[in-house]
């Protein structure tokens, strides 16, 4: 088995280096986390609106008058 290349890197430099690595996935998972909260709400939001549309266009029916389909689990 052949010895792994000596590096010219010191400890504080290599310590730099992974403190900034970790600086840059804190970074990532934080812009990830708020794209994916963004991204839920406005299904939410747009579900929301749909059903407020559908009982709106219900006209003067009352609620206990129609039902919504069944929505399957399997999306």
């Amino acid at each position: 088995m052949s010895k792994m290349p000596q590096s010219n890197i010191n400890q504080a430099d290599c310590n730099d280096l992974l403190k900034l690595a970790v600086t840059e996935i804190r970074t990532a998972r934080n812009v990830i986390a708020k794209q994916i909260n963004s991204s839920t709400n406005s299904v939410y939001w747009n579900l929301g609106k749909l059903l407020f549309e559908i009982e709106h266009h219900a006209g003067d029916t009352r609620r206990d008058d129609y039902t919504f389909c069944e929505i399957p689990f399997a999306l």
